[in-house]
């Protein structure tokens, strides 16, 4: 079986234009992740250190604030710091679920602002291969089911993604994560969830991807620069591509233009049918939802080969997962790291099983 590589990757798909389909509604009961979304509490024991920093910030805070007062004395200072405490740690227990009031607190649904590599977060090379070497990504509907699942992990737990490329039966990604445990979690649950999904679409069963999964620690930015050329240029080595921009799946264009493998979208002048679709797309996204194989059919089966195009390029613009300004930090911007990365394909041979899943 061939991969997508090609443009014709959702006509392969039957995706004709006039293809008959079911109207879409505003919230989707079908795109609902209940069916697989976790508890948000940190496994192997971690602690929520993003709840406990904002309660220690805020306390901190009054503490300050107090203290500066002048009808403030030290007892009384002392007896309503304690009741502030005690109120505040019986409401977050009263609501019986702190670690998703912290995720919605911290991590809401827009781009958080990036942060340098030089951090106590650590940088892995993440790499996966289906189970028995044969084709994952068949289709253009896989990919952007994948690529939406993955940016809803990444902003549910606060991973930040430095490259990432989807081969026809393998996968790479950099990602920043808080420790290890952390991305254990990341990589599990976003494998969990596709498999499921790709499972049922396809009618089959088992394992996807092989396990343990593959990966590397990147101790410094020259380690992380040269694991970004590495991925990016994964298609370029294997010949389906000339550099790295042309290549769809490894999302590195997106970083200079919104549609930068289709022409403009211009939804004043569309089809009331894709100004509807897009709302629906935005919609989905605003609610965290990754995209499903259903609410992909029924996109694409009101559009024609152009706005076909043009969806997939909006598509991966609204769920593009990588984190743009901590590639500028690196390389000073897109330009430079462009040119860097086209100019050096990387090597990695430190890849070495996670043997603790």
């Amino acid at each position: 079986m061939k991969g997508f590589i090609s443009r014709k990757l959702f006509f392969d798909d039957n995706l004709e234009h006039g293809q008959a389909g079911n109207n879409l509604e505003h919230g989707q009961e079908g795109n609902n992740l209940e069916h697989c979304q976790e508890d948000n509490n940190l496994e192997h024991g971690q602690e929520d250190n993003n709840l406990e920093y904002r309660q220690e910030e805020t306390q901190s805070h009054f503490s300050e604030s107090a203290r500066s007062h002048s009808s403030f004395s030290a007892r009384s200072y002392s007896r309503f710091s304690a009741r502030y405490h005690s109120i505040t740690q019986t409401w977050l227990h009263s609501t019986g679920q702190p670690s998703s009031y912290s995720a919605d607190l911290v991590q809401p649904h827009t781009e958080v602002k990036s942060v340098p590599v030089r951090s106590k977060f650590a940088s892995y090379h993440v790499y996966q291969r289906s189970w028995d070497k044969s084709v994952v990504f068949s289709s253009g509907k896989d990919a952007l089911v994948f690529i939406s699942i993955v940016k809803v992990k990444a902003i549910e737990l606060g991973v930040k993604v430095y490259a990432l490329c989807l081969m026809d039966n393998h996968i790479h990604m950099l990602v920043r994560v808080r420790d290890k445990s952390s991305l254990h979690r990341f990589v599990t649950d976003y494998t969990s969830w596709f498999a499921k999904v790709y499972n049922k679409r396809h009618q089959r069963i088992g394992m996807l991807f092989s396990s343990p999964f593959g990966r590397s620690y990147k101790r410094t930015d020259k380690y992380v620069r040269n694991c970004i050329s590495y991925i990016n240029n994964n298609p370029v080595e294997a010949g389906k591509t000339s550099n790295i921009e042309e290549y769809v799946w490894n999302l590195f264009s997106f970083g200079k233009s919104s549609h930068p493998h289709s022409e403009a979208l211009d939804l004043s002048r569309s089809r009331k049918c894709i100004r509807f679709c897009c709302r629906v797309l935005r919609a989905e996204f605003g609610r965290g939802r990754y995209l499903s194989y259903e609410l992909l059919d029924e996109v694409f089966s009101k559009t024609d080969k152009r706005e076909a195009v043009q969806l997939v390029d909006y598509i991966l613009n609204l769920y593009n997962p990588l984190d743009f300004s901590a590639i500028n930090s690196l390389y000073g911007n897109l330009d430079k790291a462009s040119l860097a990365i086209n100019s050096n394909t990387g090597s990695e041979y430190d890849i070495a099983e996670d043997d603790s899943i």
